[in-house]
């Protein structure tokens, strides 16, 4: 069982922890398909690991906007980096993890504050969010467009705890990155906890699935979320 009987709040990440996508090469080839100009997947995720984009000087949007637009050209692909940052957060791209739901009303229920603590754009999150219809079950939304930073700075995540009026020591945060979320919540000191649905990295305190920490949760595993005393 994960305990945190000081917790107050918890913040997650949201791609590939509350919501599942695609892979990035896969989506990007469908975008290419729908527009007339089919590109494989594997071709795709060539392009994506020879361009790099200095994010120097740029905001959190036009710095995505330029990453895809060096994607597209990569591929000869004639769109433009907003139209596949509009297309991105598509429902045909992601389901949401079928825990997150009971996860953050069993939360809610606790009394517990809940975030999201994303590197996308908060009208990203947002659109998600009312899509898969759990925006009621969160208190807050922390992006770089409205944190000023990218995790893993501890400043997003200062930022998360300060709209939920919690301190770093009453706060967990959970998602998929050990770099990202893992350690830069503990390198702002928050409690931290990695979902490692494909292994744990030596060291880190690690959950297998979000359906293990749901309170009464059916999988096979006794890991639990526990953030107080029932007393």
């Amino acid at each position: 069982m994960y305990t945190c009987p000081e917790c107050r709040a918890a913040t997650f990440d949201l791609v590939d922890t509350l919501a599942v996508f695609d892979p990035p090469e896969a989506i990007i080839s469908r975008f290419t398909s729908r527009l007339g100009h089919p590109v494989p997947p594997r071709r795709v995720a060539e392009a994506m690991r020879s361009v790099r984009v200095d994010r120097e000087g740029l905001n959190p949007r036009q710095y995505y906007v330029a990453l895809n637009e060096a994607v597209l050209r990569a591929l000869g692909v004639p769109a433009t980096g907003e139209e596949l940052l509009e297309y991105w957060f598509n429902p045909e791209n992601y389901r949401l993890d079928p825990c997150a739901m009971p996860l953050l009303r069993a939360l809610r229920e606790s009394g517990i504050r809940t975030g999201i603590v994303s590197n996308n754009l908060s009208w990203e999150v947002e659109a998600l969010l009312r899509e898969t219809g759990i925006r009621g079950l969160v208190d807050a939304v922390a992006t770089p467009d409205t944190a000023g930073a990218f995790k893993p700075s501890p400043a997003i995540f200062l930022y998360a705890s300060r709209l939920l009026s919690a301190s770093p020591r009453e706060a967990l945060h959970v998602g998929d990155s050990y770099s990202e979320d893992y350690l830069g919540a503990l390198s702002a000191g928050m409690h931290a906890l990695l979902l490692a649905r494909h292994g744990c990295p030596p060291g880190a305190t690690c959950v297998e699935s979000l359906c293990l920490l749901v309170p009464g949760g059916r999988l096979e595993s006794g890991a639990k979320l526990d953030m107080g005393d029932e007393s």
